[in-house]
């Protein structure tokens, strides 16, 4: 099974699991999450196809680009 996280305006040192949280912050709390990542796989290099939510979410539901279904920006 896969479950996949799409979260908005999330940084990438920003959860407690994350390999990017520095000592003096460790992230946001999240204890359901942080099991569900110890007894998972964790993917922490990704790439995206826009800075904002809508074409992003266009782009992993379609496959497709997001101007080629006409959601460029919103």
């Amino acid at each position: 099974n896969i479950i996949f996280i799409l979260a908005d305006d999330l940084g990438f040192g920003d959860l407690g699991f994350s390999p990017f949280s520095s000592e003096e912050f460790k992230g946001i709390k999240t204890p359901h999450l942080q099991r569900l990542a110890a007894s998972g796989l964790t993917l922490t290099n990704f790439h995206t196809v826009s800075p904002v939510c809508s074409p992003s979410r266009v782009s992993i539901l379609t496959g497709l680009f997001p101007w080629r279904v006409g959601v460029d920006f919103i």
